[in-house]
C-alpha cells in the first residue's frame, strides 16, 4: 500500500499523469502485434471494430507484444487500445529505493527505520516521511525541475542547483511539525 501511495505522489510531482491511445494494424500473416509505447497496459483489442474477449488475446508487457488467438483473416483491421505512463511502476520502485538510500546517506531522521521489501516499504511511512521520500525520488527523476509540491510542503530551488544539493537541503529541512504546511525557498 505504501508503494502505491508513493507512486501516486511521485507521478504527480513529475507530472506523469498517464494517457490513453491506440494503434491500428492490418493482419497479414502474423498474429503478433507490437505496441510501440513503453509502459503500456493494453485495455482492449478490436478486430474489424468488434471487441475481442479476454481469452482471445494476450499481452506480454516485457516484449510489448499482443498475441491474438482468435481466428484472423488477411486484411482484418486490428486496433489495440492502451493506457501508459512515462515511468513504469518498476522504475518508480527503484527511484523510491534510491530515495531511501539518499535519505539514509544524508542523515534523514525518519519516524521509523524504513526497509524496502520486494513489494512494499515496512513499516508504512507516515504521511510526512512519504512526502520526503516522494520529493527525493522526484528530484532523482527530474533533477532540472525547480519546484516540487506535496500536500505538506512546497520546495523551490534555483535552476543551477545540482540534484545532490537539492536532496541534501530537503533532508536538512525535512522535519517539520505535523499539520504545518511549509514553503521552502533555496537561494
Amino acid at each position: 500500500m505504501a508503494l502505491t501511495k508513493l507512486t501516486t505522489k511521485i507521478r504527480a510531482l513529475v507530472v506523469d499523469i498517464g494517457a490513453t491511445d491506440y494503434q491500428t494494424y492490418e493482419y497479414t500473416t502474423s498474429s503478433v502485434f507490437t505496441v510501440a509505447v513503453s509502459n503500456a497496459t493494453v485495455t482492449s483489442v478490436l478486430q474489424n471494430g468488434a471487441t475481442l474477449g479476454s481469452g482471445e488475446w494476450a499481452y506480454n508487457s516485457v516484449s510489448q507484444e499482443v498475441t491474438i488467438t482468435a481466428s484472423l483473416t488477411s486484411g482484418d483491421a486490428i486496433q489495440i487500445n492502451f493506457s501508459y505512463y512515462s515511468y513504469s511502476a518498476t522504475e518508480l520502485k527503484e527511484y523510491i529505493r534510491a530515495a531511501l538510500v539518499y535519505m539514509d546517506a544524508f542523515g534523514y531522521v525518519a519516524d521509523e527505520d524504513y526497509e524496502m521489501e520486494t513489494d512494499d516499504i515496512y513499516p508504512v511511512p507516515s504521511n510526512r516521511d512519504s512526502d520526503v521520500i516522494a520529493l527525493v525520488a522526484s528530484i532523482l527523476i527530474k533533477p532540472n525541475y525547480n519546484m516540487y509540491t506535496t500536500p505538506t510542503i512546497t520546495v523551490r530551488y534555483p535552476r543551477t542547483m545540482d540534484k545532490d544539493e537539492k536532496i541534501k537541503r530537503i533532508i536538512e529541512k525535512g522535519r517539520w511539525p505535523i499539520g504545518l504546511i511549509r514553503v521552502i525557498t533555496f537561494d
